[in-house]
């Protein structure tokens, strides 16, 4: 499901144990790495739990990244010029 979108990436939550809040969070600890092509681990804090959780976010090519950890949360970060 998108949820949002920022200069860099259309934020999607990727499974049901994933809020949009938590998502976009994601996509805010992600932003220094944006355009590397390397695995980074963020650390984000759920606006529904308010505890923090550890994200692997995995690049998948050309700035977009599949990000998994905390309790079975899923967000995919896919990048701006894949559809524009």
């Amino acid at each position: 499901v998108q949820c949002a979108a920022n200069v860099n990436w259309r934020i999607f939550r990727a499974s049901d144990r994933t809020s949009c809040g938590f998502a976009e969070n994601v996509a805010i600890a992600m932003g220094p790495h944006t355009g590397t092509d390397t695995t980074h681990e963020v650390t984000v804090t759920s606006p529904v739990t308010g505890q923090n959780y550890r994200m692997t976010c995995q690049a998948e090519g050309g700035n977009s990244y599949t990000c998994r950890g905390g309790d079975n949360a899923v967000v995919v970060l896919e990048d701006r010029g894949v559809r524009d």
